[in-house]
């Protein structure tokens, strides 16, 4: 449970979603998968850990979390088990309202589902906060927009280089879009840093892009 809070610091102060993986040993373990690990690049044993954060300048402050599980595209070894391992994972049953059904239950939830709900929980209960802070694979149009209908302002990175936008009443990605400013460098000197910076719609929406 949630409860109200507002930050004495006078700094920006942001939620921050981001994920790792919990690697462990042990195929009997309730809900347990072979999950991807960007950091070395292949499948381990164990669950994805999505964490929601609050950071006002000083000090971050974990306020949220869920654990996911991959079912994998392989239908003959579900979740990356093989059949005889995933029959004898440990299976509990558990009352409907209870805080470890719905725990169990995000297991099989996406993680922008969970990011989305973490998000209107927080802001339903009056956690003070103006931004929302994400990496490349929480960039989506879904995220966007929870942020904007909580009026939050959200900034995050982009990988999927095929999203369009309109620009200059065109369809454009972000490749194209850089390209066509690319005679617009800008300098900023107190970080040394080059970059272009330009608004675009998406779905309607106004939003500014930048390139360094």
């Amino acid at each position: 449970t949630l409860k109200p809070y507002k930050s004495n610091s006078k700094e920006v102060k942001a939620f921050i979603f981001d994920d790792s993986t919990i690697k462990n040993t042990g195929y009997k373990i309730e809900g347990v998968s072979r999950v991807w690990s960007h950091v070395i690049n292949k499948t381990v044993l164990g669950y994805q850990l999505l964490v929601m954060g609050y950071y006002d300048g000083t000090m971050f402050i974990p306020l949220n979390f869920s654990f996911h599980r991959e079912k994998g595209r392989n239908k003959k070894i579900p979740y990356g088990l093989k059949p005889k391992y995933y029959k004898k994972q440990q299976k509990k049953k558990r009352a409907k309202e209870s805080y470890g059904f719905t725990r169990k239950k995000e297991l099989n939830s996406s993680k922008i589902a969970s990011c989305v709900s973490m998000l209107k929980l927080a802001v339903k209960n009056k956690i003070d906060c103006q931004y929302v802070l994400t990496d490349s694979w929480f960039t989506c149009w879904e995220m966007v927009k929870t942020a904007i209908d909580n009026n939050l302002k959200y900034i995050g990175m982009f990988s999927k280089v095929k999203t369009k936008f309109t620009y200059r009443d065109n369809a454009m990605t972000c490749k194209q879009v850089r390209k066509y400013n690319r005679k617009k460098i800008k300098r900023n000197k107190k970080f040394n840093l080059y970059y272009i910076r330009t608004v675009v719609l998406w779905n309607g929406t106004p939003g500014g892009l930048y390139f360094t």
